[in-house]
């Protein structure tokens, strides 16, 4: 799957707020695998976010 594709599904998304995965397929021309693969791929970037987001507050509350 090709970065612009997902920067394009967000900002797709992020525009409509809502869309099911047989309408993304049609607009981006994919299977509708091809979008669950791209929910997967978010899902975990969105899990190692906010990871790192708590790691990096609990580290700056301990220095203050």
């Amino acid at each position: 799957m090709s970065d612009s594709r997902l920067f394009k599904m967000l900002y797709y998304l992020l525009d409509r707020k809502r869309a099911t995965a047989p309408e993304l397929a049609a607009e981006f021309e994919v299977s509708t695998r091809t979008i669950k693969r791209c929910q997967d791929i978010c899902a975990i970037l969105m899990t190692i976010a906010i990871q790192l987001y708590k790691k990096f507050k609990q580290n700056f509350e301990r220095k203050r």
